[in-house]
């Protein structure tokens, strides 16, 4: 009797559901960091193990509220300076007065300043007051319209290069994403597209075994028919014979014997001389996951259907390390989405009109 090989996870020795003797095609579940901004983010995980904790603050000594425990810049840095407009030491971009930065009326004597030469007033320098862009300059009086600059990139969230954090297009093309023979694409709204492993299975649907949640012919088709052509009865399209090509070549009586003829069947009996599609039966697609609610205890092969909900969101305080789709239950945070205002917050949280 034979023992039918279960297609699994053959491929990749870091899975968690690694089988080296499977048949391969299966979906591999590696675990690992998948929060980009992690130290120890891994870009090849399928879903989430848990991610290195870091403290986040104000890096900077050299601002107020300076963390020297901090391990990340969180860009809460706060910067004092001179707040008075006529001072030659006015700052626009301080966060707070300092008068011990003033240095006193007088003329712009700074030929890189916008209105060098001008009497009883201080220097103007232009450039990106938003403190929020990256290209924020705390010396400039006035923007001039280079904000913005550093956040161009792609923004077709079909690219390999699909910057979620840009909000003007530019800084290069986007590259299209390549998936290879043994991927397909899966392109998750606002977070780009990803390679995942193809389901393999039958996708001919004249044939008996057809699966509907294949997304890869894996060759397994099984079209019953005469495939012997000496016989009247031959049949171009079948894949397995069914025995009853007639004409000749059939077996002596008492040599009948009725079974699954077909190779890529669960219940594939080589010693069969004769039987059909309702004589065998096929491996199953669904989801094999226990802890998933698509969950289906029939199901012989993962068809990639298996998920489980929860937070998603990395930064809120009820995040689960374990969803791998968003059901809402994260935290409602507000602020300014508004990427011109100066007091914008880059964080995923709804707008409060502030």
């Amino acid at each position: 009797e034979c023992v039918w090989l279960p297609h699994g996870c053959s491929e990749e020795p870091r899975a968690a559901n690694y089988d080296p003797d499977a048949q391969g095609g299966g979906v591999c579940f590696v675990p690992g960091c998948r929060d980009p901004s992690a130290p120890d983010f891994d870009s090849s995980a399928t879903f989430d193990a848990g991610c290195k904790q870091v403290a986040r603050g104000c890096t900077d000594a050299a601002a107020s509220n300076y963390a020297p425990r901090a391990e990340k810049d969180d860009g809460s840095c706060r910067y004092g300076g001179c707040k008075t407009p006529t001072d030659l030491a006015y700052s626009a971009g301080a966060h707070f007065h300092d008068e011990s930065a003033c240095r006193g009326r007088g003329n712009c004597t700074d030929s890189g300043a916008a209105n060098f030469g001008a009497a009883g007033q201080a220097c103007r320098f232009g450039g990106c007051t938003n403190m929020s862009d990256p290209a924020y300059s705390p010396d400039a009086s006035f923007d001039d319209g280079t904000c913005g600059l550093s956040l161009r990139g792609c923004t077709s969230s079909s690219s390999a290069n699909f910057d979620a954090a840009a909000a003007v297009s530019g800084g290069g093309a986007c590259v299209p994403v390549f998936c290879g023979e043994r991927h397909r694409r899966v392109e998750a709204a606002g977070q780009g597209v990803a390679c995942v492993p193809h389901v393999f299975g039958c996708t001919d649907e004249r044939a008996a075994n057809f699966a509907a949640w294949a997304t890869a012919d894996d060759r397994s088709c099984a079209i019953f028919g005469c495939t012997d052509t000496r016989s009247p009865s031959f049949d171009s399209a079948a894949t397995v014979s069914d025995g009853f090509c007639g004409g000749g070549g059939g077996h002596a009586a008492g040599e009948v014997v009725v079974g699954c003829m077909a190779p890529s069947a669960v219940n594939y009996n080589s010693n069969a001389t004769q039987g059909g599609a309702q004589d065998c039966e096929w491996p199953r697609g669904g989801c094999t996951d226990s802890a998933s609610p698509t969950y289906r205890s029939w199901a012989t092969v993962n068809d990639g259907s298996c998920y489980v909900p929860g937070c998603t969101r990395s930064n809120d305080p009820r995040y689960s390390s374990n969803a791998t789709q968003d059901d809402g239950s994260c935290s409602s945070y507000s602020g300014c989405t508004n990427p011109a205002a100066t007091n914008h917050d880059r964080l995923p949280r709804d707008d409060d009109g502030a």
